[in-house]
């Protein structure tokens, strides 16, 4: 069967690499220079691979990355699709191809600040043989890589522990595959459970609780990336009501997969209905907002609640 897909590997491609980073790009000319500088400046006692999975662009990003792949051919290959994929089977065929113990992920469009980054993480991964993963901190930036804000991403004070499934769903937080490092096997065992649950909007989500079913997640308190995003733009805050939409279906979904001790989580409505309240607030679209918000106080009064006032709380700190 023919090759879906151009490889473009040196001979001096290292061997047997430790950690595969997977950069997904596609029309990203205006950013991959900065991501893959970020990627290929990591500082670390044990080889490893950058691969690219470029879905046949129609910008400058194929040209930029081989000339990456020419300067690093040590570090750097490409997987140049000859037609587009989309982000899901991209993903899936890229990671099919990776030959490290651990992947780390980067989009073609983010980039990481800490050169030092993939050598904490294999080092506390080491340490912690039943974790499946460790994560961190990030900031979000805009489009032109201005600093907005550092993330709070356990709720309410961000603590270096690990993290269960069951903390995953009733603890506040905002994980992100962009700072993961996380076993290889662990994705491995559970892929076939990724594919079915799959969403548009909710790729991380899914791949984050299939992780999590292996073993639990380390966070560690160090901002090591840069979260690109544009916060008025008006595609954002529809994405996020579409997103929130998908998370019902996906819940109902995760009931067939995941043991009963779970689903008092997965059936409950607040946090989905507060989130999609919140996106049409940012586009100004007050009575669906105010609707959503109803929905969520009348599914967990407390819980919503206590949503206000970490979102009061955090204005007043900003």
């Amino acid at each position: 069967m023919e090759k879906t897909y151009e490889e473009i590997v040196s001979d001096d491609f290292v061997k047997t690499p430790l950690v595969s980073i997977r950069v997904l790009a596609y029309n990203h000319e205006k950013y991959i220079s900065q991501c893959l500088d970020s990627l290929v400046c990591q500082v670390c006692d044990f080889g490893y691979e950058i691969v690219i999975g470029e879905d046949c662009s129609t910008d400058g990003t194929l040209e930029i990355c081989k000339a990456y792949q020419k300067k690093y051919p040590d570090r750097v290959r490409i997987i140049h699709n000859r037609k587009n994929l989309g982000l899901m089977d991209n993903f899936l065929q890229i990671n099919s191809l990776l030959r490290g113990d651990y992947i780390a992920c980067c989009a073609g469009d983010d980039y990481w600040v800490d050169m030092d980054k993939l050598q904490k993480q294999v080092a506390i991964l080491k340490q912690k043989p039943c974790a499946s993963a460790v994560i961190t901190n990030k900031q979000i930036v805009d489009d032109d890589g201005n600093v907005l804000c550092r993330e709070c991403i356990i709720v309410p004070e961000n603590k270096e522990r690990e993290y269960s499934l069951h903390d995953f769903f009733s603890i506040p937080n905002d994980f992100s595959s962009l700072t993961m490092l996380y076993r290889k096997l662990s994705y491995d065992k559970t892929v076939d459970i990724y594919k079915r649950l799959y969403s548009t909007f909710l790729e991380d989500y899914t791949l984050w609780i299939c992780l999590l079913t292996q073993g639990n997640f380390y966070f560690l308190n160090d901002v090591t990336a840069a979260y690109r995003i544009n916060p008025t733009s008006v595609t954002h805050t529809q994405n996020a009501v579409l997103r929130w939409k998908e998370d019902f279906q996906i819940r109902r979904n995760l009931i067939s997969v995941l043991p009963k001790e779970y689903h008092k989580y997965l059936k409950n409505d607040e946090h989905a209905y507060f989130k999609i309240g919140m996106a049409y607030r940012k586009m100004q679209k007050y009575p669906q907002a105010m609707w959503n918000f109803l929905r969520a106080f009348c599914c967990s009064p407390i819980r919503f609640v206590k949503q206000i006032r970490e979102l009061l709380a955090n204005k007043k700190g900003t």
